[in-house]
């Protein structure tokens, strides 16, 4: 749910981005390799551009591959690091057409130089044809979060936030106070004017008030969006959000003005899951699915998948599962569940604006599929 376009369609082309592993040969050099592919949309043969491009461990969900297509059609992609130096490679010309792809490995050199421990690359195409690229510095409970954008007059990247001496500054802080903490973006979403919109929660490392570990110390829902490619960040509302952004008024004790919109204030140990998924309507208005345990506080850890949707005043929450709160082995089951028996929800809009969620529930087989009525039917 959080792998950023590693699936684009531009004009009547569709690109496409993958790892490859040789099911019989373990040891063949072409493992854990990077594969780009293009064709044309309503063509089943694809056209397929191997690469050496490495990734030390596939089976690592942290490893994901990333890429956009700038406005003058070349490719920029990123994949395999959790905690490295960036790997970034660039194709030495426009990808659209029929020439054959060729990506040229550029490394932390190609951008800024300053991309030196990377987890979570996310890749987005503005509507001016310039990108950005959003990465998390840090480890788990204890993340800033930077974003640099390519400027294609210019054929370059900067940071976007830099201090004086031009050097990347994080525009959403999680280091430095106590009890440390990183922000877990959902998918990063572009809305049809051309606004990005985040949200996620927060997860502490060692220092959980709760006494919480892992992924059971997620908590607090929030929101943000930028109307300007991430130089400057708002609430719903409108109103300004200080940089850099902090979790709470307490962190660094930077005050309310740096604060997000609080969507749900979850507490720890709800089983909620980090990561999942956004998109927006036609009117750009956000919707956030992801799943966790709502009544945990009472005892009930039975998770549900659930949304968030915003009406243009107001956030909204419904449940989108029904899972069986009176089955006494999944009831027993729930707390200890680990977070990869229920998969990330994805959500996305069709052309008449309802909400389809796509999840893969532990108790079944295959994919589950839940949309909405039309407001009409209620």
């Amino acid at each position: 749910a959080f792998a950023q376009n590693n699936l684009i369609t531009v004009g009547d082309q569709q690109f496409i981005s993958y790892y490859r592993r040789h099911a019989t040969d373990s040891s063949h050099p072409d493992n854990n390799t990077v594969v780009v592919a293009r064709r044309s949309l309503g063509e089943s043969v694809w056209e397929i551009f191997p690469t050496t491009f490495y990734s030390f461990n596939i089976d690592d969900t942290h490893n994901v591959v990333s890429m956009a297509i700038d406005g003058d059609g070349f490719l920029h992609m990123s994949w395999g690091m959790h905690g490295n130096s960036l790997l970034y490679a660039k194709s030495d010309a426009s990808v659209t057409g029929t020439a054959p792809i060729t990506m040229v490995s550029l490394g932390a050199a190609g951008m800024t130089g300053q991309e030196n421990s990377v987890t979570y690359p996310k890749f987005q195409t503005l509507p001016d044809g310039d990108v950005v690229f959003l990465f998390r510095d840090g480890g788990s409970g204890y993340g800033d979060w930077f974003l640099h954008r390519y400027d294609t007059d210019t054929d370059s990247w900067a940071p976007i936030h830099a201090n004086g001496s031009g050097v990347s500054q994080p525009f959403m802080f999680g280091r430095g106070d106590s009890p440390e903490n990183c922000f877990y973006p959902d998918r990063m979403t572009l809305d049809p004017d051309g606004m990005l919109h985040f949200a996620g929660v927060f997860r502490y490392a060692a220092g959980s008030p709760a006494g919480e570990s892992g992924y059971q110390t997620n908590h607090r829902y929030v929101y943000l969006r930028s109307p300007d490619g991430g130089a400057s960040w708002q609430r719903s509302d409108g109103s300004t959000i200080t940089l850099p952004v902090v979790e709470a008024a307490w962190f660094l004790n930077l005050g309310d003005d740096h604060v997000p919109e609080i969507v749900k204030d979850l507490p720890e140990g709800h089983s909620l899951m980090n990561q999942s998924g956004m998109t927006t309507d036609s009117a750009g208005r956000p919707i956030i699915a992801n799943w966790w345990a709502d009544e945990a506080s009472p005892g009930d850890h039975t998770r549900q998948y659930h949304i968030f949707f915003h009406d243009g005043t107001n956030w909204h929450q419904r449940a989108v599962s029904a899972r069986d709160i009176d089955n006494p082995s999944t009831k027993l089951s729930e707390p200890d569940l680990g977070t990869h028996y229920m998969g990330r929800p994805v959500v996305l809009t069709d052309a008449d604006d309802r909400i389809i969620v796509v999840y893969n529930d532990n108790r079944f087989e295959g994919i589950t599929v839940v949309f909405s009525l039309p407001p009409a039917q209620d």
